[in-house]
C-alpha cells in the first residue's frame, strides 16, 4: 500500500471480541497467543465479522489492517445471476475482488509457493465479504478438484484448503463431491473456448456424496474467476446429481 496505517486505529483491542462459549474464548486465545499481522505493511492486523459473527458468534482474526483491507482492489458489483451472466449451470457467481494487486500475488504465492497462510486470509476476507454483501449461504461447500497427480506434485488443493477455512467461518461444511478424471493442461493463457474443450469430461461425480449434494444448495469454491468454464464443468456434474442449486464463488474475478 502506498501508506503506512496507523497501528493503534488498525486492530480492535482483545477485549472488544465477542465471548461466545468455546469458540468465543478460542478466538480470544488465538488473537492473544497468535495476534494478527498485516501481510502488506506489517502493522497489527484486524478482526471482522464474518457470516457467524453477524449471527452472534466471534469476530474472525484477519492477516490485513483495517487500512490495507479498505484499499483491496473490491468489485462494485461482486455477484452476478441471471441467464447470459453467471456460467453455465450456475444460479449465482460471487466473487468480491479483482484479481489484481494485491490479491493476484497472495493466490500467486498461495497456489506455487505453498504460503497457505495466504489461503485462510483470502477466505477469511470472502467470508467477511460475503457477510457484508448479504450473499446467500449454500447448505455445503464443493471444492473444485485437481487432478490426484497435479495435488500430489503442489502437496495440497488450494480450493479445498479456501473451503476449509469458510467451514470455520460460515458455519457451513465440506463435501468434496468432485473427481478431477483427466489431468488437464493448465488454463493459464487459453481463450475461452480452448478452456471448455479442455474441460470437456474432466470432472466426475464422487459416488460416495451423492446423497450430500441431491436436493440441495451447493456452492463450487475456486480462486480465481476466469471465463466460468471450470464452474460450469462442475455445475454441469453437480446438476446431473441431482443438485438443486449451484452457485460459484471464487475470491477474485479475472
Amino acid at each position: 500500500m502506498a501508506h503506512i496505517p496507523n497501528p493503534a486505529a488498525a486492530c480492535q483491542p482483545l477485549s472488544s471480541l465477542r465471548v461466545d462459549g468455546v469458540a468465543g474464548l478460542a478466538r480470544r486465545l488465538e488473537c492473544w497467543l497468535l495476534p494478527p499481522r498485516c501481510v502488506l505493511c506489517l502493522a497489527p492486523g484486524s478482526t471482522v465479522r464474518t457470516p457467524l459473527a453477524w449471527q452472534g458468534r466471534a469476530e474472525a482474526l484477519l492477516d490485513l489492517c483495517a487500512a490495507c483491507h479498505a484499499e483491496l482492489p473490491w468489485l462494485s458489483v461482486p455477484a452476478t445471476q441471471g441467464p447470459g451472466g453467471v456460467p453455465a449451470g450456475v444460479t449465482l457467481a460471487y466473487a468480491p475482488l479483482r484479481y489484481a494487486w494485491p490479491v493476484a500475488p497472495l493466490v500467486h504465492a498461495l497456489k506455487y509457493r505453498g504460503e497457505r497462510l495466504y489461503g485462510r486470509l483470502l477466505a477469511t476476507t470472502l467470508a467477511e465479504a460475503a457477510g457484508r454483501h448479504r450473499v446467500p449461504l449454500p447448505e455445503c461447500w464443493v471444492p473444485v478438484p485437481l487432478h490426484r497427480e497435479r495435488e500430489r506434485q503442489r502437496g495440497f488443493n488450494q480450493s479445498a484448503d479456501l473451503a476449509a477455512r469458510l467451514v470455520r467461518e460460515t458455519g457451513v461444511p465440506v463435501s468434496p463431491a468432485l473427481r478431477r478424471l483427466r489431468n488437464t493442461p493448465a488454463q493459464a493463457g487459453l481463450t475461452a473456448m480452448e478452456r471448455r474443450v479442455n474441460l470437456q469430461g474432466a470432472f466426475a461425480l464422487d459416488e460416495r456424496w451423492r446423497r450430500r449434494v441431491a436436493q440441495r444448495h451447493v456452492a463450487l469454491i475456486d480462486d480465481v474467476y476466469t471465463t466460468g468454464s471450470t464452474a460450469a464443468a462442475c455445475a454441469a456434474v453437480l446438476r446431473a446429481a441431482g443438485a438443486r442449486r449451484v452457485d460459484f464463488w471464487a475470491v477474485a474475478r479475472a
